[in-house]
């Protein structure tokens, strides 16, 4: 037994710990801020078909966005559209960036038009993806789940 731990089983932790994160660098207020609101409902799906990711917070009250992307559909079978907006030349050097559920890279695609259509036939079949929203720093600004059935 180490010094200053007690074997008193009232004085252990009760509870559940339901997320975890280790990173290699002190997190910036942006970086605590977009773990605090990640999932957020009212902030990120409206559409029960369509995943909603806002980005580039302007500070105002209410909460407003610069940019809007649209995921769609969701689930998905063959293919996966992604809507930048009229306004997608904001979002000059972002990137989405396909995982599959074991964490490996399935696709990366630059947002440089306002429309572009992934084909997932080559992703390796059904199951969770995950699509990551990457700025030009290379940020991962957004995380959401997909679906390929």
């Amino acid at each position: 037994r180490k010094s200053g731990v007690s074997c008193n089983p009232d004085s252990y932790f009760k509870g559940v710990i339901d997320d975890i994160g280790i990173w290699d660098h002190a997190l910036t207020s942006k970086e605590i801020s977009q773990l605090y609101n990640l999932g957020l409902c009212f902030q990120t799906i409206t559409v029960t078909d369509t995943l909603i990711i806002n980005t580039d917070i302007t500070g105002f009250n209410p909460v407003t966005y610069e940019h809007t992307i649209k995921v769609y559909p969701n689930p998905a079978h063959d293919h996966l559209t992604i809507d930048c907006g009229t306004n997608y030349s904001g979002l000059s050097g972002y990137k989405i960036r396909v995982t599959n559920s074991l964490g490996q890279l399935v696709q990366t695609t630059n947002l440089n038009q306002q429309m572009i259509t992934l084909d997932l036939t080559t992703w390796g079949g059904n199951g969770i993806y995950f699509v990551y929203l990457i700025d030009s720093f290379g940020n991962v600004l957004e995380r959401r789940k997909i679906v390929i059935q």
